[in-house]
């Protein structure tokens, strides 16, 4: 695929590309891209690698580029009597969906900081969950209908190469193992704990084929570690987490060395497969009432896809005004517009109405295809949430650099949902910083924020 730059973008050497804000080939740093760190001893790595004890690196980690690689972040350092205070919005995507639906629950759920996968399988089933405790066993079936997902930089296998989850576009083939096949895009989910065992960082959730089928993460781990004692499985905290939708008629990539399954559009049966639901005992004929078991606890959710799919059609039809909750839909110019909630625009290129693959009209747009050429594509109602819902999530994050600018502290950098800063050791704690991230805007009254974050003598993953 060819790739494209812009040099020496003004002073700030940045611009806005797809709603997101990067830096340009000038002076800057494609902070995007670099690989993530898994080692838990990066200060012995670091201290090594400063001698040039090269012999020592290979002896206590066995495989130099990795760690090379994984040492990267940190050469990005403060300068003398600072330090870095890095904050995370968690789980942004999640909590602003249920904010744009008003589903009531979820919102509730985050604000008194329950675990999801409870509450979830609670509204489900109208029992209280408990883990470990009281219907502990629905937990799991709650868990289901929550997205399994790959950690960011993880490598995925494209035909352009190797390319860190997060950075894999539609344009791009991946590999599931057998042929090179399209898929539906990216998807962030949030921050997730996650672990790492054989070069793999997911959640324990994720399903990996272990030769025979797909099982979760975790017990592929279990098995094929046991005569070590679990010793080589390094749980690895929160990261952010992303998944790849609709990868080819088998629903499954490659990524760090594993066949992974992956996920599907609205909740629907292939997205719970690929959650684990058939791993948990499920027989795939369950699945229906499973689904709608998820989509009658989340009421609002479903309604909202399907009024934002109405909305949009009926603009993209008669040029009329259309409100849902917190986004406005119109037509002008020829063009489609989403107002978000903070007054920003989303525009679909040239949008007309069209047999799409549901067997009804739905809207297309012009944009870049899988064969990187300008050319017409299919959304609708799930898809236009996603895409309101991650330009929130910008949103927000700009909003909360702003309000960190004007505290007085020094953005070094910011990455997805994700900031920076350097300031005097001890100046800042990282409570401080995480509240200043998580106060609401004007027009996002309602939205249960929150971050979570920690302090570094250098950049690195937490």
């Amino acid at each position: 695929m060819r790739t494209y730059d812009i040099i020496n973008a003004g002073s700030k050497n940045r611009y806005m590309a797809n709603g997101r804000i990067v830096s340009n080939s000038g002076r800057s740093i494609q902070l995007q891209n670099l690989p993530a760190n898994h080692l838990s001893t990066l200060d012995e790595a670091r201290e090594l690698l400063k001698l040039g004890a090269f012999d020592m690196l290979e002896t206590l980690y066995g495989n130099t580029p990795d760690t090379l690689s994984q040492l990267i972040r940190t050469m990005l350092i403060p300068k003398p009597g600072h330090e870095f205070v890095v904050a995370d919005f968690s789980a942004i995507e999640a909590r602003v969906l249920a904010w744009l639906a008003g589903e009531q629950w979820r919102l509730d759920s985050f604000n008194a900081g329950a675990d999801i996968y409870c509450a979830s399988a609670s509204q489900m089933f109208g029992v209280p969950v408990e883990k470990h405790g009281v219907n502990g066993h629905l937990r799991q079936k709650g868990k289901v209908a929550e997205l399994a997902c790959i950690a960011e930089d993880q490598l995925v296998l494209t035909n352009s190469g190797y390319r860190p989850i997060q950075t894999v576009t539609k344009s791009m083939l991946v590999w599931d193992g057998s042929a090179w096949v399209k898929h539906s895009g990216v998807v962030r989910r949030g921050v997730r704990r996650t672990m790492t065992f054989e070069g793999l960082t997911a959640t324990p959730d994720h399903l990996v084929w272990n030769g025979y089928r797909f099982v979760p993460f975790e017990y592929y781990a279990a098995m094929k570690d046991s005569a070590n004692g679990g010793r080589d499985i390094i749980y690895s905290g929160l990261r952010r987490v992303y998944d790849i939708r609709n990868c080819g008629p088998r629903h499954q990539f490659l990524v760090n060395g594993h066949i992974v399954h992956n996920c599907g559009y609205g909740g629907a049966a292939g997205a719970l497969i690929a959650m684990g639901a058939l791993d948990m005992g499920l027989k795939e004929s369950e699945l229906p009432d499973l689904i709608s078991d998820w989509r009658n606890a989340n009421p609002r959710i479903v309604q909202y896809w399907w009024d934002v799919d109405k909305a949009a059609t009926d603009t993209v039809k008669t040029g009329n005004l259309n409100q849902v909750g917190l986004i406005t839909f119109e037509r002008y110019a020829g063009e489609l517009f989403i107002t978000l909630p903070s007054g920003r625009k989303l525009a679909y290129a040239s949008p007309r109405l069209e047999p799409n693959r549901f067997g009804r009209m739905g809207i297309t747009y012009m944009s870049i295809g899988t064969n990187n050429k300008w050319q017409r594509l299919e959304t609708y109602g799930p898809k236009i949430v996603e895409n309101s819902v991650q330009a929130t999530a910008r949103d927000l994050l700009a909003e909360a650099m702003l309000r960190v600018r004007d505290a007085g502290y020094d953005i070094v950098l910011h990455v997805h949902d994700e900031l920076c800063v350097e300031v005097p050791i001890g100046s800042i704690t990282v409570d401080a910083l995480c509240k200043l991230m998580s106060v609401n805007p004007s027009w996002a009254e309602g939205l249960p924020l929150n971050a979570d974050g920690y302090a570094c003598p250098y950049y690195q993953k937490s």
